[in-house]
């Protein structure tokens, strides 16, 4: 774990935990992560570092956007610190400023025991489920964003980005030629992890992603690998069957455990361990299957970036669909809809069909972004000032960020664009890195090669998704590796049963939560009681935002 302390009075750098130290003259560069294009790079004899060091020298700023893999990186000349977080954020890298100092650290829980909440970052958990770059739970302590550079010198902090993602056009090729160039790319990216860890296994979910890399990699290069796959009791959640579809295809050995509610207690041990509150509820079942993973290998391929990549997400869908019909007409549309739905009744569990069309009628009467917002947030900025009225008061929306993204390149690809600012780096990657972290085990994903994310961001929308289905190209790839059930299948996340858990077996946690939020001093204990009872007695289902309570109640 990278970590340390740099001296604005004298320049001095002291770190710790780097994979890789380097210091010609007087620059001293610390490296942690993985570079996967090191063979591109590296001049015989150099360790990462010494290749970060002689490119920064040779092309300053420039010299980072060529690093490909996760990566954290601290570079001092005597004079300034530069921080540095990769393009896509698989790594974190936190900083706080303490008189003449800055501390930074790979782990936010090095400085979250004496700090202060941040209100602003709280509105945002509340609303998103995670707290989004450069903020963190705690007044004072800040992350880099992906692509990211922090630079300290003389007292004076500053921000600018090496990269940032585009969506610009390049080559005009067919949709055939797009998926041979996408397929050989990927292929690329599985050698790249490949030379990392030969015998790396593989986390199942019954999705396309994790499914295609295994397919992939077992043509690409045989071995006897392994594949893991937790699943539920509950079968709208369960997964096993159609991971061992794949598992079976590639002559793999499939593992798997089912998860019960007494990996909670566990759960919220490692979640107060991360440093700030986490949402997500994926990322119990990804703990449980790195933990199973870790048992029998080092590293496990991951299939993050499928659906921000090549259009996996409903949403997206939405918004083309949206595209298509006018905005006037969309709306209209929407808002019937809605007044339809307000007449249904209440649905008492997700994952069903009169949830999406309740979800659905409410997102299209609202505007683009709110639209967009409402099939990720948890509460509404509405929600939050009935919720926390204090807290609200003094607190901006977050849609006010995501409206100057969505106004530089509107439509899909404008929603798309938050996503690889916000969702992707500051959920996805803040998931797997949690799980990764406490199960300890190495997570490697490679849709997120940066000469695949760079290549699939100049493809036309229309290669990736239609407003029917999503991965359009993941899809023509994969017909050789995946089985017919998998291709065929709705888009549904790896979730799990929260709504009914909630209401069994944790029952006892939410009947405490509005006590244990009252220290806060921020919340209405009458709205945490409502959302409660609506729960408990099945009118409707408050299953995320009540995990999101719970989450949070951890630092109280």
């Amino acid at each position: 774990m990278l970590k340390g302390v740099f001296d604005n009075s004298n320049g001095q750098l002291t770190a710790e935990g780097a994979s890789a130290v380097s210091s010609q003259g007087i620059l001293q560069v610390y490296f942690s992560g993985i570079l996967f294009n090191r063979d591109e790079l590296a001049h015989e004899g150099e360790n990462d570092a010494d290749t970060v060091a002689r490119l920064y020298q040779e092309k300053g700023d420039n010299a980072f956007e060529q690093l490909n893999g996760p990566f954290a990186i601290a570079i001092s000349d005597g004079k300034q610190l530069l921080l540095v977080r990769d393009q896509v954020g698989q790594k974190f890298l936190f900083f706080k400023c303490d008189g003449g100092l800055v501390h930074f650290s790979e782990e936010l829980n090095e400085y979250a025991s004496h700090a202060e909440k941040d209100w602003q970052a709280l509105a945002d958990y509340l609303s998103l489920g995670y707290v989004p770059a450069p903020r963190t739970a705690w007044k004072g302590v800040s992350k880099l964003r992906n692509g990211e550079i922090v630079a300290f010198r003389d007292g004076v902090q500053s921000a600018r980005f090496f990269w940032s993602p585009s969506f610009e056009t390049q080559a005009e090729l067919s949709m055939e030629e797009a998926q041979d160039k996408a397929k050989a790319l990927i292929i690329k990216a599985i050698r790249r992890c490949l030379a990392y860890d030969g015998q790396p296994g593989f986390l199942l979910s019954g999705g396309i992603d994790s499914n295609l890399l295994l397919g992939l990699t077992s043509e690409t290069a045989p071995n006897s690998y392994k594949a893991f796959t937790v699943g539920f009791a509950d079968p709208k959640y369960d997964e096993r069957y159609l991971a061992g579809l794949s598992a079976k295809r590639a002559d793999a050995q499939h593992i798997t455990q089912q998860v019960e509610p007494s990996v909670f207690e566990e759960f919220l041990q490692m979640l107060k361990s991360s440093g700030e509150p986490f949402a997500d509820s994926s990322l119990l079942p990804d703990y449980c299957a790195m933990k199973l993973a870790a048992a029998h290998c080092k590293s496990v391929f991951m299939g993050d970036g499928g659906d921000e990549l090549f259009g996996g997400y409903r949403r997206y869908r939405i918004m083309a669909l949206r595209g298509r019909l006018g905005e006037a007409l969309s709306r209209l549309g929407g808002g019937i809809a809605s007044a339809v739905a307000k007449l249904l009744p209440h649905a008492s569990e997700g994952r069903t069909s009169l949830s999406t069309f309740t979800r659905l009628a409410k997102a299209m009467s609202l505007p683009p972004v709110p639209c967009y917002a409402s099939f990720q947030e948890l509460f509404s900025p509405c929600d939050v000032k009935t919720l926390a009225p204090e807290l609200a008061s003094q607190t901006e929306s977050y849609h006010d960020r995501w409206q100057e993204i969505y106004d530089c390149i509107s439509g899909v690809n404008g929603v798309n664009l938050i996503d690889m600012h916000y969702y992707l780096p500051d959920d996805g990657c803040r998931k797997e890195g949690i799980a990764a972290s406490a199960a300890g085990v190495l997570p490697l994903a490679p849709i997120l090669d940066m000469d695949v994310f760079r290549f699939v961001l100049q493809l036309p929308v229309d290669y990736k998704l239609n407003l029917r289905q999503g991965k359009l190209l993941l899809r023509q790839i994969g017909k050789d590796f995946l089985h017919p059930e998998i291709t065929r299948q709705v888009k549904r996340g790896f979730g799990m049963p929260v709504a009914s858990w909630l209401r069994s077996e944790l029952k006892d946690y939410v009947l405490n939560l509005p006590a244990e939020l009252e220290s806060f001093g921020c919340f209405d204990r009458k709205a945490v009681e409502t959302i409660v009872a609506e729960h408990l007695n099945g009118r409707c289902d408050h299953g995320a935002r009540i995990w999101a309570l719970l989450c949070l109640a951890q630092w109280k």
